[in-house]
């Protein structure tokens, strides 16, 4: 009511991909971003994002997290603060670090590909369609960010911490530590669903090598 910059809308809970998908249908931005309502964003977050896409005219401006529940930040398999890549690097060098390690023996933390650290230019999304799939609750952010990933021509990697994820007991985030109903159905469902995206995009057998490895896990 102060601001006409913010409006609000309300739908009846069914779900964060319903909301999302009926957030981006409303939007009007150049941009769009995603919080969740248990997280703390930083207050120069979106500020420092949106500059840079505008510097370097990206699709996709990516940040880092601090994890409550981890007590570290995910961080990038980069060096430096910063980080452009194009059309060939996002293929050769960011969808693989979003599907999994190389191999059993590497033993780092393959990229988050949680929405939450990520704007998207809203035309982008709008063009290609690009939703959230109502039918997957685990890690349908994963997918959602690896379509929209590969139909971007830039994206800019912003090496800094700039959102608090923080501990949600209740979250399938967290479901590696007890038993969740129904819990490998859910992550065959989201294989599958992986499986599609690369064949979509034509991924190369070193991806699907990923993929076999993450499945172990």
């Amino acid at each position: 009511a102060k601001d006409d910059r913010f409006k609000y809308y309300y739908i009846k809970n069914s779900g964060p991909s319903e909301a999302r998908n009926y957030g981006i249908s409303k939007a009007t931005g150049e941009y769009i971003g995603f919080c969740d309502a248990d997280d703390i964003t930083y207050p120069e977050m979106y500020d420092d994002m949106y500059n840079n896409a505008k510097k370097v005219k990206a699709d996709i401006v990516l940040c880092d997290i601090f994890s409550e529940r981890d007590n570290k930040k995910f961080g990038f398999p980069w060096d430096g603060d910063i980080l452009f890549l194009e059309k060939k690097d996002i293929y050769s060098n960011l969808i693989p670090e979003f599907i999994g390690n190389e191999s059993d023996k590497d033993t780092k933390t393959p990229l988050w590909g949680s929405v939450v650290r990520c704007i998207y230019r809203r035309n982008l999304l709008v063009k290609e369609k690009i939703k959230f799939n109502n039918k997957i609750d685990f890690a349908e952010d994963l997918l959602f960010t690896l379509e929209a990933i590969s139909k971007s021509n830039r994206i800019f990697i912003l090496n800094k911490v700039l959102y608090f994820y923080r501990k949600n007991t209740n979250s399938l985030m967290n479901s590696y530590t007890e038993y969740r109903e129904n819990m490998f159905q859910k992550r065959v469902c989201l294989i599958d669903e992986l499986i599609n995206r690369l064949i979509l995009i034509e991924a190369k057998p070193c991806i699907y090598k990923r993929l076999e490895n993450s499945m172990r896990c």
